[in-house]
């Protein structure tokens, strides 16, 4: 990976440091003061006050240790408040943290096709208005977008040679194990390369090898989760609860599919009297309780009305492909306007890459996987960020063509 940054070291630095500045005004100017909306940051500060790793399911039950959230973006936010009690220092070092994305970029890129593709596809990443608002929230996808890239990139690099040395295998477990400490979507990536590595017709105690040693590493970055869950909560939660409370959220008789049903108006708001005074009165005290009290709830509903939670899920699958009409952000000229153009150089260089032999189904699963699984659970803006930086990338292919005949981009790049 260095060897092939080492090409373009003092480039991509100015590509991340234009990133960096990006993301700091834009901080400046438009972070998300409401800091007890964010689940992460609840829990962070928490456990920089010294009251552990706690959550009081929003001031719903008393506070009890939490599963709620994967540990490695919380505990980062403890960091920080332990060592500044200013939370708008969050979104400061978040946005140097952020900007890192610009790295996997240039190495994805520069595999696709060559170097000035890698560059384009960086400074894509450093400028695109999607990402460069994502350290004004205090979400995940700040750590996670970067560790997503290098993931994949982890695993593109060992498939073109059967996978290579064992090393890197059990490398690519260790990453998608952080990824899902992260955030847990990111177990995705451990079915869909274990999923890859059959398909590719190798010998089946081949295939069942390569598989084990990233399974292996995977679980063994998971364990100490898992054996932190079982002491706390009494169970070996792998990833998180709230699984069935968004499962819930997405699928209930005032669901809309998306967390808003208008842009100015939340689900938990627009809810009957009836229901909510209904969900009060049945709500357990325990986490572990609540997650299964929602989740039956939505199973519930989904069995009584098989027609609207097709409905629902069409509806989901609609806006994750183009734009949801029901949050606030996406209503925006600049991001309806960015999406488009992410869409047709996206779409453009996926056809390139198949074209040129470069497509493979491991990419094909990434992006079915995350589509599906969000389809049918719970739909928002920031949850197809990922895939909007696995697009970024292939869109380098056609727009070098333009890009490079920009003069200060030609400058910057070659």
């Amino acid at each position: 990976m260095y060897n092939i940054l080492k090409k373009s070291l003092n480039k991509i630095i100015i590509i991340y440091t234009i990133a960096v500045i990006l993301r700091i005004i834009t901080v400046l100017l438009f972070a998300d003061k409401n800091y007890i909306f964010f689940e992460p940051y609840v829990i962070g500060k928490n456990l920089a006050d010294g009251l552990g790793y706690t959550f009081g399911w929003y001031g719903k039950v008393p506070l009890q240790p939490t599963a709620l959230f994967p540990p490695i973006y919380t505990l980062f936010i403890a960091s920080i408040l332990s060592i500044s009690k200013n939370p708008d220092t969050i979104f400061i070092v978040q946005s140097f943290l952020n900007a890192a994305c610009v790295f996997p970029a240039y190495i994805l890129g520069s595999y696709i096709k060559d170097k000035n593709t890698g560059l384009i596809s960086s400074l894509l990443v450093a400028a695109f208005p999607q990402m460069v608002f994502v350290p004004a929230k205090l979400v995940s996808e700040n750590f996670f977008i970067p560790l997503f890239g290098v993931t994949i990139y982890s695993y593109i690099s060992i498939r073109e040679k059967i996978f290579g040395h064992n090393m890197r295998l059990i490398f690519y477990g260790i990453l998608v194990g952080l990824l899902t400490l992260t955030k847990s979507i990111g177990i995705l990536l451990l079915i869909t390369a274990i999923l890859d590595i059959f398909l590719k017709g190798n010998k089946i105690k081949y295939s069942i090898k390569h598989s084990l040693f990233i399974l292996i590493a995977f679980l063994s970055i998971m364990t100490p989760w898992m054996i932190r869950n079982t002491i706390e909560l009494g169970y070996p939660i792998m990833t998180r609860t709230g699984l069935g409370f968004n499962l819930w959220r997405g699928n209930h008789q005032g669901a809309s599919g998306t967390g808003r049903v208008s842009p100015w108006l939340t689900i938990e708001k627009a809810m009957s009297y009836e229901y909510k005074n209904y969900i009060q009165q049945n709500l357990p005290e325990n986490e572990l309780e609540i997650d299964n009290f929602y989740k039956n709830e939505a199973l519930r509903f989904i069995r009584k009305n098989p027609i609207k939670f097709t409905w629902l899920s069409l509806k989901r699958l609609i806006y994750f492909l183009t734009i949801d009409p029901t949050h606030y952000l996406t209503r925006n000229v600049i991001y309806i306007a960015s999406y488009i153009f992410l869409m047709i150089f996206g779409i453009s260089g996926i056809i390139s890459m198949v074209k040129k032999k470069r497509w493979n189904a491991y990419f094909t699963m990434t992006i079915v996987s995350f589509i599906v699984v969000y389809s049918v659970v719970m739909v928002l803006p920031r949850y197809r960020l990922p895939l909007t930086w696995l697009l970024l990338c292939f869109s380098s292919i056609p727009l070098s063509r333009y890009l490079l005949k920009v003069k200060v981009i030609k400058t910057l790049i070659t």
